[in-house]
């Protein structure tokens, strides 16, 4: 539901008028991360951050909380697609996105944060899609990314699942409570004295 301007006291107390150099549209994983790489490289930045609600109320904090590296397709169709250079380009950029997260963000909050480094998993129904899983897990193999063959009794012993012929494991996956990563980074970025957030605004 919108916030009337007449309700909104966070923006009567909160807004002053004055210039940023930077205003950032979303209160997200994306705007947040903008804000804080932002001000750790360039000292003395003025930033605004503008959320309609509160942080997190969008996607970001709607999601199952999977860090995943590489794309939403599959490695094999990914080279297809790109080539292997670029392919493995995209998935060295989540890696160290993953670790850049680990190093910057989540520290020892490991705990607090339930972030898990367990890996991910996908699995085939059908002969066919674990014919193209393996494609991908041989690629994947060949470029050193660290990843697995499932076959279908390891999936039943390992996670007790039924009805797959096989699968692969990306090993080095992770997951994490999306609300509090998100929480954690603006706890970070607002002791910034360059930085202002602006929630319950619409722009």
């Amino acid at each position: 539901m919108s916030v009337s301007i007449w309700q909104d006291h966070k923006i009567l107390k909160n807004s002053p008028d004055q210039d940023y150099d930077v205003v950032i549209i979303g209160g997200g994983i994306a705007g947040l991360s903008s804000a804080y790489w932002l001000l750790k490289e360039n000292e003395g930045l003025r930033i605004a951050l503008v959320e309609k609600g509160e942080i997190g109320e969008g996607a970001s904090g709607r999601n199952a909380g999977f860090i995943t590296c590489g794309s939403v397709e599959h490695f094999n169709r990914l080279v297809s697609k790109h080539g292997e250079a670029e392919a493995q380009e995209i998935w060295k950029f989540s890696e160290v996105n993953l670790e850049l997260l680990q190093s910057e963000i989540i520290k020892d909050q490991a705990e607090e944060l339930g972030f898990e480094k367990k890996g991910s998993f996908s699995l085939a129904s059908t002969k066919e899609e674990f014919s193209e899983l393996k494609k991908s897990y041989e690629l994947m193999s060949g470029f050193g990314i660290d990843v697995e063959v499932l076959e279908e009794n390891d999936i039943k012993s390992r996670l007790g699942a039924d009805g797959f012929v096989g699968g692969i494991k990306y090993v080095k996956d992770a997951s994490i409570n999306p609300m509090k990563l998100l929480h954690a980074m603006k706890d970070i970025i607002i002791k910034d004295e360059h930085f202002t957030l602006l929630e319950n605004h619409e722009v």
